[in-house]
């Protein structure tokens, strides 16, 4: 149970950085909730949305795809993000270890 705080607060911290490089500013914490188009400051289009794609694929070595992974819902918040992130990545571990 603590690891698993341990690893989401990671993911989550791993994610907010991320994204404040995408935008040039730091993403504070209390935004984690806020959809990244209203937090102040920040210009969030489909333009910077494919580069925070591009730049968490990057990050976590993940694949998305546009349609199929609903970047539109999975991509509207830091949480969102980081909830999409564990599911990616704990579906990329299921796949390798059925294959080993």
């Amino acid at each position: 149970m603590i690891s698993q705080y341990i690893e989401k607060t990671a993911i989550q911290d791993r994610v907010r950085q991320t994204l404040s490089e995408v935008f040039g500013q730091p993403i504070e914490k209390q935004y984690d909730q806020t959809l990244l188009r209203d937090i102040p400051d920040i210009s969030y289009d489909s333009m910077t949305a494919l580069e925070c794609v591009s730049a968490i694929e990057q990050e976590f070595g993940v694949t998305i795809d546009m349609i199929e992974d609903d970047v539109m819902y999975n991509f509207q918040s830091v949480e969102n993000i980081q909830a999409f992130v564990e599911k990616k990545l704990a579906d990329n571990y299921a796949l390798e270890q059925s294959f080993t």
